[in-house]
């Protein structure tokens, strides 16, 4: 990824569209981190079913959300996996590392989307959960939800959660939900922190256990 520049200029930096691409992308601007602010690039707005890919801008570098492809889904699965290890709490005999692995699963019966660089890195994932998949664990019928939000350690610290989040943020209003839920584990403090900051609240009232070992806290974010 090209290094971040110090950005004190009050330029804007332009959009980078993919001509191969036809539909318009959903970019981020910022100068030095990432904003609410946003600008539909292309002349229209994107809607949830006509999506294929947003570009979002960090500084100097381009960060590209879209769906994940096929040949790609193994390689998201050891992304996932591995940046559960990366963070110490998770060996690879814990039952729910295979769970990780699985981006296949994920993609067949949800939605996949994976953030990669401009030379096709992959750089982390998350899972959107629509309306009847069988990977939604809170969401009621007006609320979105996603899993399984992973950062690869080379991607960390360049906005990529950040902007994996923006996006399903995005995704609930266009499907016209109230709110996002979602569950984070109790070691999550990293994740924790950028939730907050993206306007989700604890919900403890809606916590549970998938196991009698692990306790996965609730939060939720209410959309305008």
């Amino acid at each position: 990824m090209p290094a971040r520049r110090n950005a004190r200029s009050n330029a804007r930096p332009k959009s980078r569209c993919d001509a191969n691409l036809a539909r318009p992308r959903f970019a981020y601007w910022t100068r030095n981190r990432w904003t609410g602010g946003a600008c539909w690039v292309g002349g229209c707005r994107d809607t949830a079913d006509s999506l294929t890919a947003r570009h979002a801008h960090y500084a100097d570098a381009v960060i590209e959300l879209r769906r994940a492809r096929e040949d790609e889904w193994a390689a998201v699965g050891r992304l996932t996996a591995g940046a559960y290890l990366a963070d110490g709490v998770m060996d690879a005999g814990d039952p729910y590392y295979d769970v990780l692995r699985d981006a296949a699963s994920r993609a067949r019966e949800a939605d996949l989307w994976v953030a990669v660089d401009e030379h096709g890195e992959l750089l982390g994932t998350v899972t959107w959960c629509p309306p009847g998949s069988t990977y939604r664990e809170l969401a009621g019928s007006d609320e979105s939800e996603f899993r399984t939000l992973a950062v690869a350690p080379a991607g960390r610290g360049q906005g990529v959660g950040e902007a994996l989040v923006r996006h399903c943020l995005q995704l609930a209003v266009e499907t016209g939900s109230r709110s996002v839920v979602i569950s984070t584990a109790q070691w999550m403090t990293t994740a924790h922190r950028l939730y907050r900051r993206l306007g989700f609240d604890r919900a403890p009232e809606r916590d549970w256990w998938p196991r009698p070992d692990v306790r996965l806290l609730a939060m939720v974010r209410l959309l305008p």
